[in-house]
């Protein structure tokens, strides 16, 4: 076992040659934990999976209201404004070199309707920005197969911290061997396959209008559960492995999901972005496989779907970045996850020194991936067509660094867990020649990974 200190941060270092981020998460003892990971684990994007417990406190709010919670005194403070500015000015910013790209900070969700002044009535009654402050965490490196516990000191003095309680618990097994499972029943829509068709021909016709050149519009599912909502997880990131896959228990809600989409990155000031638009099921063979891998890819309304998204995504990062910074590195690639493939683009770009990460964040939120085009006309469009608040789907997931690195995925693929009910969301982007039986269609293929997951009728 390594030690290593400096003025804020400690370090421990332990081998984890027979260890797993699932095993480090169930061993860890306390509440509010989270596991961040990726199916690309052993690439560089996805080298490390990070695991924390027991937050220092919380930012999270609506309404122009961020509340600050401090877990160990119990004293809260508030404060009035735009939510996502309130959050860049109340994290703490610690700089020092790393060679991990998160070392604490926070952790959550910023939901769809914090850029949305819906209509819709907010039934869940959950925070538009809810994210967890973490000093402590636990990293898996997957290809040193390497366990770290780094605890960066958010208080100006030094203090002197005892990691070694956590070293206990990750190597402590379990004494319960058997997980317990859980009960999921199957899913119902919050509206009927024709009010959904309506909603589409609603659509297109805006923009026949002119209106808009694109809108995504979605549709709510519902079930109920029981039992151990670790356990969905468990299953649902073995049978959909994906870039971005995370579980965050945020006391009377839980948050878990396999996003295949992010909305962006910053590491060392490089921002990076991945627009996805362009879809079709996986085959039930290899040779139909291929054989919808090649129509989505000669599909001129996918083609000039992802064109569009992409140059929306260079316009947001056009905000934010050093002039001449802006890179396409990846073009319409097709990407193949377990029940869906999808066409990728990657575009990087340096960000200016007068900007902060989460500026980068907002010059891109909400992703024109889930709204539609023109972003702004698209949003209020959507409320006026849609039925339901949107909440998490959409939105952002991911972390806020010390360091000032970000990595947010958008809230796709996922799984909202509050009082005994399971909710979860997919949309369609419609277009002028949009079939509206297909747009349906892709709903439901974009839902397959999680309605697969109901074990009762």
């Amino acid at each position: 076992m390594i030690e290593q200190e400096n003025y804020r941060t400690t370090v421990k270092k332990l081998n984890g040659d027979s260890l797993t981020p699932i095993l480090i998460f169930q061993r860890l003892k306390g509440k509010r934990k989270f596991l961040l990971e990726s199916a690309a684990k052993f690439q560089e994007d996805g080298r490390y999976s990070m695991i924390g417990v027991n937050p220092i406190k919380s930012y999270s709010g609506s309404d122009n209201k961020l509340i600050e919670k401090q877990f160990y005194t119990g004293k809260e403070y508030s404060y009035e404004g735009d939510l996502l500015l309130l959050l860049k000015r109340v994290m703490p910013r610690i700089t020092g070199p790393s060679e991990f790209p998160f070392t604490g900070g926070a952790v959550g969700y910023i939901s769809y309707n914090t850029a949305v002044n819906s209509q819709h009535p907010n039934t869940l009654k959950i925070p538009s920005v809810n994210f967890f402050i973490y000093e402590t965490l636990v990293i898996f490196d997957h290809l040193q197969d390497e366990v770290i516990i780094i605890h960066t000191e958010i208080n100006p003095e030094q203090q002197k911290v005892d990691l070694d309680y956590l070293v206990k618990e990750i190597q402590t097994p379990l004494t319960d061997k058997e997980e317990k499972g859980y009960v999921l029943s199957s899913f119902t829509s919050d509206i009927s396959k024709e009010q959904f068709l309506k909603q589409i021909e609603k659509a297109k016709s805006y923009i026949l209008d002119k209106k808009v050149s694109q809108i995504v519009i979605s549709r709510q599912q519902q079930a109920t559960y029981s039992g151990n909502a670790f356990s969905i997880y468990r299953k649902l990131r073995k049978q959909n492995p994906s870039p971005y896959m995370y579980y965050m228990d945020f006391d009377d809600h839980i948050v878990l999901g396999t996003s295949p989409e992010s909305l962006i990155k910053v590491t060392d000031d490089v921002i990076t972005v991945n627009p996805i638009g362009g879809t079709r099921k996986r085959g039930m063979n290899e040779a139909e496989d291929q054989l919808l891998a090649k129509e989505l890819l000669n599909n001129a309304k996918e083609q000039n779907e992802h064109g569009m998204l992409l140059e929306v995504a260079k316009k947001d990062l056009l905000q934010v970045i050093q002039p001449g910074t802006l890179q396409v590195k990846q073009y319409m690639k097709l990407e193949r996850y377990e029940h869906v493939m999808h066409l990728v683009s990657t575009i990087q770009g340096k960000l200016s020194p007068v900007y902060h990460s989460l500026d980068a964040l907002m010059s891109t939120y909400p992703a024109g991936a889930i709204t539609g085009l023109s972003k702004r006309t698209a949003i209020e469009l959507i409320d006026q067509i849609e039925t339901a608040h949107r909440n998490i789907f959409g939105g952002a997931i991911g972390y806020i660094g010390f360091n000032g690195n970000i990595d947010f995925a958008i809230t796709i693929r996922s799984m909202l867990l509050k009082d005994g009910i399971a909710y979860i969301q997919s949309g369609a982007g419609i277009v002028e020649d949009s079939e509206v039986e297909r747009e349906f269609e892709e709903t439901i293929e974009k839902t397959n990974s999680l309605t697969a997951l109901s074990n009762v009728e």
